[in-house]
């Protein structure tokens, strides 16, 4: 696959301790943290603003407080992986779900505090999120992946029950076997 910095981490307890495994072609290292107060202080305010905006509610933060709470997180989950690559997976945990890593920002916000105007991460790497790093990799390299053993099926839906049938469910199910090698 293409050379990018795989960042994977792994929460552990109620305090939030942070495992960041990160590594590229060259290097790999393990960084813990324990969070502190404002960490997770910060991580609640950001799932709670953007849990206003999926209810279609008018996000209450202040544009000042917001980025630089993008930037606080920023130095604190991306700064200690090092050299960031052109490509960069995130694989999150826990609270971290859900976080805007693309929208981190690599610099101190611009002080018009434009939303528009600011060193967002997207602007600089590509990011990719993902459940698991080892599926990231499998799914990017060059060989595709054959798994030993597939099942692949369609659910049978009873009308009666409500639910409208897939329509195409059982011609992808069909691929996905014949893409996996299933027999």
């Amino acid at each position: 696959g293409r050379d990018e910095s795989v960042l994977e981490y792994f929460s552990a307890s109620e305090s939030l301790e942070t495992f960041l495994l990160h590594y590229d072609r060259q290097r790999a290292g393990l960084t813990t943290c324990t969070a502190t107060d404002s960490v997770i202080a910060t991580i609640s305010l950001l799932h709670k603003s953007f849990g206003e905006i999926l209810e279609d509610q008018t996000m209450t933060i202040d544009n000042a407080v917001l980025l630089n709470a993008l930037h606080y997180l920023y130095k604190w989950f991306l700064v200690p992986a090092g050299e960031l690559k052109a490509h960069i997976t995130v694989v999150p945990d826990g609270i971290l779900h859900g976080l805007p890593f693309a929208a981190f920002l690599s610099r101190p916000p611009d002080q018009t505090f434009d939303l528009r105007e600011q060193p967002y991460l997207i602007r600089e790497r590509s990011i990719l999120y993902s459940y698991s790093s080892t599926l990231s990799y499998l799914l990017s390299s060059s060989k595709p992946y054959r798994a030993r053993h597939s099942y692949t099926f369609s659910p049978s839906i009873d009308t009666a029950t409500g639910f409208t049938p897939l329509a195409y469910a059982a011609v992808e199910a069909r691929q996905v076997g014949e893409f996996l090698g299933a027999t």
